[in-house]
């Protein structure tokens, strides 16, 4: 499948080949999934910088 801008409002293919459809092309969509531990060794700990 190849997209085709070209001049003078020449197009070949459904998407445009700059901006957002360019992108749309050229990427593949996936969806990433991770797996939380249920029981974490350690607790988060959050420090916040102060100027004393």
């Amino acid at each position: 499948f190849h997209s085709f801008g070209g001049w003078k409002r020449s197009l070949f293919g459904p998407l445009h080949m700059h901006g957002p459809d360019g992108v749309r092309f050229y990427t593949r969509m996936k969806t990433i999934t991770a797996r939380w531990p249920t029981n974490p060794r350690a607790g988060a700990h959050f420090s916040m910088p102060t100027m004393n």
